[in-house]
């Protein structure tokens, strides 16, 4: 009994990692045609194909948020409608906590977060800086890990929780709602 005590308070201490199997989409290149601001439409195109969609493209979700071709961005309304289109349901929660993030990356959701892109660590565009679609699939003791869609190729990318915060936390400076998520 004695060593099955010591195992179970062996495993509570461990650190925790944890990484969802949802496919990275770009929001540039093939298939990424409808607009130029589609990083929302691109993580809901991954989140669509984690749950088993098929044919799910960035221009197939741009095309059902409900905005001419050629938008700049997309509101968490928009990826919504979008959601809804394509036989999801999707919901908008602002003020999530770092424990609501896990909990969902624990019951097998990805989560979509708007961030505040000019403060991510790693950028594909330095120039960029306003707000910026992200899909988080993963934590660990120290950080998340997230699919950026604005990369030409392989847009995962591991963060620190005090980077993670930084960037998902100053959302207002764009005019939007900090801790957001969908």
């Amino acid at each position: 009994l004695y060593s099955q005590e010591l195992l179970a308070l062996a495993e509570s201490l461990a650190p925790v990692n944890k990484l969802l199997a949802v496919p990275w989409v770009s929001q540039l290149g093939d298939g990424a045609n409808y607009a130029p601001g589609d990083c929302g439409a691109a993580c809901l195109a991954s989140w669509l194909l984690y749950l088993g969609h098929e044919g799910v493209t960035v221009d197939l979700v741009s095309a059902n948020v409900g905005l001419a071709p050629g938008y700049r961005y997309t509101m968490p309304a928009h990826i919504i409608r979008a959601a809804i289109a394509l036989g999801e349901n999707l919901y908008w929660r602002r003020g999530l906590s770092l424990d609501d993030l896990r909990a969902e990356i624990d019951r097998g959701q990805p989560v979509i977060i708007l961030v505040h892109y000019d403060y991510l660590p790693e950028k594909y565009d330095p120039t960029y800086k306003k707000g910026h679609w992200l899909t988080v699939i993963g934590y660990s003791a120290d950080g998340f890990t997230y699919l950026d869609p604005y990369w030409p190729s392989d847009g995962r990318r591991a963060i620190s929780i005090d980077d993670f915060l930084k960037a998902w936390s100053n959302n207002h400076l764009d005019g939007n709602s900090d801790r957001q998520a969908l």
